[in-house]
């Protein structure tokens, strides 16, 4: 009988250490999904992206300018009136986006009349990674 229990216990303890392993396992897992999910990243042309978010001025800007950033490899780019107008922004939108995305801290704007405004990215804002020249 004293056998049986050793051996009782002894598939109760495997069970128990299988059982922990499992979990961590399923811990490890879970922590790196969410690690790469922070990564994540799609490619949608600004065409697509103008009619998904038709409505949503500031989400548009913010793409276009982290596209204008990329192309010129800058973190200071100029941003007209007109780009934007070609996806359904209008100037007074824009200077609304702009100014709420300022507020949170994603850029800082300077604008001089008659020129296109000047946007400055911050650097550690910047979800994708700006080559410079």
């Amino acid at each position: 009988m004293s056998e049986e229990r050793d051996w009782a216990e002894a598939d109760r303890q495997m069970e128990e250490e299988f059982q922990r392993l499992v979990r961590q396992s399923k811990q490890r897992e879970a922590a790196r999904l969410r690690k790469k999910r922070e990564n994540d990243f799609v490619m949608v042309s600004l065409s697509t992206a103008a009619t998904a978010m038709k409505g949503q001025p500031r989400a548009l800007v913010w793409i276009q300018l982290l596209r204008l950033a990329f192309e010129e490899h800058s973190l200071e780019v100029r941003l007209s009136n007109a780009r934007l107008a070609e996806l359904g922004v209008d100037r007074w939108a824009k200077y609304r986006a702009l100014e709420e995305l300022e507020e949170a801290g994603l850029l800082e704007v300077t604008r001089q009349p008659g020129r296109a405004t000047l946007v400055k990215l911050r650097e550690d804002r910047v979800p994708v990674r700006i080559y410079y020249r």
